[in-house]
């Protein structure tokens, strides 16, 4: 598996531009699979009060982490995981494990990750697959997730509408090269 890591600082348009990626790569025919963690906000006062898990392959989405109430301490800052949002993510990429996919996106691979919980072990067997695994990484992980996989330098790109080219030649390089 070739691994990609897509990176940015929080709340920078990573996962935006990750779903804009993914249309540009089905549009010239590469199969894809993952999930993206798109954030939710209040319809009042515009505040971010979750994000959502969304199966790339079958639009399913559900709550993956909500707002925790002023003074309660969440899983991560002030938001606590949902299970089910958990268990979408999982069954998305075990998917990806199971099927034969060009293009496999993780939104995101976090402290969570690094912990060993999480995606990280479906993320550890996607990594020894054929095609492309792109890791979505806030930028203050990049080192340690590109430690962990052996990510060379030329593959951690800034969530830039300039990366999806590259993005998109190595998909295509891989297939004129029947990599999947």
């Amino acid at each position: 598996m070739r691994i990609l890591l897509w990176t940015g600082a929080k709340h920078s348009g990573k996962t935006t531009r990750a779903a804009e990626l993914l249309g540009q790569l089905q549009d010239v025919g590469v199969t894809c699979a993952g999930l993206l963690a798109k954030s939710r906000y209040d319809n009042c006062d515009k505040k971010l009060c979750g994000f959502g898990a969304v199966d790339i392959t079958t639009s399913a989405h559900a709550t993956l982490l909500e707002r925790v109430e002023a003074g309660r301490s969440g899983d991560v800052g002030n938001f606590v995981f949902c299970d089910e949002g958990l268990q979408l993510g999982q069954a998305a990429l075990q998917k990806a494990i199971d099927g034969k996919y060009d293009f496999v996106l993780v939104d995101e691979f976090g402290p969570l990750e690094l912990s060993g919980a999480g995606w990280r072990a479906q993320v550890d067997v996607l990594a020894k697959l054929d095609g492309v695994l792109m890791l979505v990484v806030r930028d203050d992980l990049v080192e340690q997730v590109a430690g962990l996989y052996g990510v060379a330098a030329g593959d951690v790109l800034s969530a830039e509408e300039d990366s999806m080219a590259y993005v998109l030649e190595v998909c295509k390089n891989l297939a004129t090269r029947g990599k999947f």
